[in-house]
């Protein structure tokens, strides 16, 4: 059975340094979702909500009719194959800070998902400790991949990713000896065979679901 286990904009990447949307506002609030839409469904997913056409909901960013003041979230119900709606952002998402983004995300997406509970007849009661939980991590949406152990059995390291409002992730490689205190190292050979090594953080275009966890496999 097919259950509702993510939420997503469209659009929903994009280039670093370009525009995702060729309308500012929009274009504000896809890169913004990114980290809020990654947390809210690592917890949806929990839910088990009832059956569904899909195991996402997709939210199309439109900016018909848009005025000052007001979100409007239509969802289609009749769409084969497809959870699907749309949101017209009001004027002015340029102009709020990065955590009243954040948080405009997360009541879009609230608000679409009780919208679809209804709909479909599925319990909402969980929902409120979705909410919470990316309240909890005070919106920000941090990953960390699984300790992997050197050839020679001295080392280990990880990859760890922190989502950004602007669309991106940064990513950082840890390493520590065993048994010895945690260090970061870069990607290039150390300079000495010490456990002591530089920090290097790169920058992601995007970082979720198989890619954040591709990109932890080849770094």
């Amino acid at each position: 059975m097919t259950t509702l286990r993510r939420v997503e904009f469209y659009p929903y990447s994009g280039f670093p340094d370009r525009p995702w949307d060729d309308d500012p506002e929009n274009d504000a609030f896809a890169k913004a979702a990114c980290g809020v839409v990654e947390l809210y469904s690592v917890r949806l997913g929990d839910l088990e909500l009832g059956p569904s056409r899909a195991a996402a909901l997709r939210l199309n960013l439109d900016r018909r009719e848009r005025n000052h003041r007001d979100v409007k979230v239509s969802l289609r119900v009749d769409v084969p194959g497809w959870e699907v709606g749309t949101v017209v952002l009001p004027i002015g998402v340029t102009q709020l800070s990065s955590r009243e983004r954040a948080l405009l995300v997360l009541d879009v997406i609230d608000a679409a998902v009780r919208r679809l509970a209804n709909l479909r007849g599925w319990p909402a009661e969980g929902l409120d400790r979705v909410r919470e939980h990316v309240l909890a991590q005070d919106l920000v949406f941090t990953w960390a991949s699984a300790w992997k152990l050197s050839p020679d059995r001295r080392h280990r390291a990880r990859a760890s990713f922190v989502m950004n409002g602007d669309g991106t992730a940064h990513v950082r490689i840890e390493v520590t000896g065993i048994r010895r205190a945690a260090t970061t190292a870069s990607r290039r050979r150390p300079r000495s065979a010490g456990s002591h090594f530089r920090v290097s953080n790169g920058r992601l275009r995007r970082c979720v679901g198989r890619a954040r966890t591709r990109s932890a496999w080849t770094r």
